[in-house]
């Protein structure tokens, strides 16, 4: 499919939708702006839990929009963040996600 006339541009889109689909199946959601609020929250705290090197080795791997979205407002002078357990994960990224959801779309950090 031909969106933009750049075929770099129109996977991305695609691989992207993908992504979104898939997403809200998992989320058992149908609201796609809820699943950019998730995808967006939780691969922005991954990322600063990261290492500086395996997070941007993960960005590589992400389709250009959503690596656009992860990248976004990233500052690595302070990275990795610590994180202990999966459950601190969850603490940081949560409340993230609550205020995002009842506010704007993309939040500035």
């Amino acid at each position: 499919m031909r969106l933009t006339g750049f075929d770099v541009l129109d996977a991305s889109i695609q691989a992207t939708n993908r992504w979104f689909n898939e997403l809200t199946q998992e989320l058992n959601c149908v609201d796609r702006r809820k699943a950019y609020i998730v995808l967006r929250c939780v691969l922005q705290a991954w990322r600063d839990h990261l290492s500086i090197e395996d997070a941007v080795y993960l960005g590589e791997q992400l389709p250009t929009l959503i690596r656009g979205i992860y990248f976004e407002h990233w500052d690595p002078s302070d990275k990795p963040l610590p994180l202990r357990s999966r459950a601190e994960f969850f603490q940081v990224s949560l409340p993230t996600l609550q205020v995002t959801a009842k506010t704007d779309p993309a939040p500035k950090r």
